[in-house]
């Protein structure tokens, strides 16, 4: 392990404990959006998301690894965002990806849906600024599936 991994590491984990113990004290607006019930019937948090990306983006940001870096900070960033909004405001009525797709083709926006189209967009930046090694003939086609390859993976982390 290098020194620049071990102190994003410590870095970012130190930041994650850092911020679930600075959320769960002050929880953002209320304690009560960010409770749920689990499958037991049990009461659950839903801080620890919001807190561990503040700790990948931290761990990003320390290790200081250019482009690379800031593809990570971006999509962090907005996979947090968008998900602590679909976590915050959305309903019960859709779920999943194919539940958010039926619900657009019938003329009905669900937060899932902005949350899906948010980390895309989120992806594609962070792509773009990932930048290619291509000589320039497929640098298109590797931002495309650079872009659906970071947006995939921060939909199945938000899971």
């Amino acid at each position: 392990m290098t020194a620049r991994s071990l102190r994003s590491a410590v870095a970012g984990a130190a930041a994650a404990r850092l911020a679930y113990r600075a959320l769960r004290a002050r929880p953002p607006g209320d304690a009560q959006p960010w409770t749920r019930t689990n499958h037991r019937g049990e009461p659950v948090t839903l801080l620890e998301g919001p807190a561990a990306a503040i700790g990948g983006v931290a761990g990003a940001l320390a290790a200081g690894a250019g482009r690379d870096g800031l593809a990570v900070v971006i999509a962090g960033a907005g996979a947090a965002a968008f998900g602590t909004y679909d976590d915050l405001y959305g309903n019960d009525g859709s779920r999943g990806f194919r539940g958010h797709l039926g619900a657009l083709r019938k003329g009905e926006l669900t937060t899932g849906a902005v949350k899906l189209a948010g980390i895309g967009a989120t992806g594609l930046a962070a792509a773009l600024a990932a930048g290619t090694d291509s000589d320039g003939g497929g640098a298109l086609a590797d931002t495309v599936i650079n872009a659906a390859l970071i947006a995939g993976g921060a939909n199945l982390l938000n899971l």
